[in-house]
């Protein structure tokens, strides 16, 4: 069962920055993408109340590069800010592999723009205002690319060092039991009365060659009667 979410308080702030980036997004990021006829009134209101508010250049000429942000947002952030809710709430495995990607991109698109616009024609109050809605995306990307980080590695080195002792304890036991096998073999070997009889005609052989007269040793001649009627030794 999963930990509750309020036990987990950087996952609590990852859920509340992942349900408040989604309406972000669709009301006011992604406009660049509809169809001017198609965009409601009311996103157009909210549009142009950011810029007079912000005078962020972003919105009003946009460098060229900003486009592909844009669509970085609809295909990378739409869906994993999605599948983050779930998978924060359910204390999914696979957030830290899903969430170090997504914060690095985060972190390195934002300091973009900041540096982009440090760089624009506005007074210091005017970078300051666009600072509180840029930074805090810094600040968060920063956070969750260290944490998911330290997740994923105390995850691989968990499991390796399991593999490790799984690995040891296999050849141990392989071992043992090839020790084990040899031991009953042996014990086979001479209690086994098929080979202690073997053992016993291998034994009698052996006394047998040692005790016979060799081979290339010359036999006594019989013996012949001499015509005395002596027998003849080695006639």
């Amino acid at each position: 069962m999963a930990t509750s979410i309020f036990t987990r308080k950087l996952d609590l702030l990852y859920l509340v920055y992942f349900s408040t980036h989604i309406p972000v997004m669709f009301l006011m990021d992604l406009q660049a993408l509809y169809p001017p006829s198609l965009t409601p009134t009311f996103l157009t209101s909210i549009k142009n109340f950011y810029i007079t508010t912000y005078n962020d250049q972003f919105f009003i000429s946009p460098p060229i590069y900003f486009q592909l942000f844009i669509w970085l947002e609809l295909l990378v952030h739409v869906p994993v800010s999605f599948w983050a809710i779930g998978g924060l709430l359910r204390d999914s495995p696979q957030t830290p592999l899903v969430l170090l990607p997504y914060s690095f991109e985060v972190f390195l698109t934002t300091l973009i723009c900041i540096h982009e616009y440090l760089y624009w024609p506005l007074s210091p109050r005017q970078k300051l205002d666009l600072t509180t809605l840029y930074g805090p995306y810094i600040l968060l990307s920063t956070i969750m690319c260290i944490d998911m980080y330290k997740r994923l590695s105390h995850f691989i080195n968990t499991h390796s060092t399991k593999s490790n002792i799984d690995i040891n304890t296999n050849t141990k036991n392989q071992h043992a039991t090839k020790k084990e096998y040899l031991i009953n073999i042996s014990h086979h070997h001479l209690t086994s009365p098929r080979i202690s009889s073997k053992h016993a005609y291998r034994s009698r052989v052996h006394t047998n060659q040692t005790f016979k007269t060799p081979l290339n040793q010359s036999k006594p001649s019989p013996a012949r009667a001499s015509p005395l009627g002596s027998p003849l030794i080695g006639a």
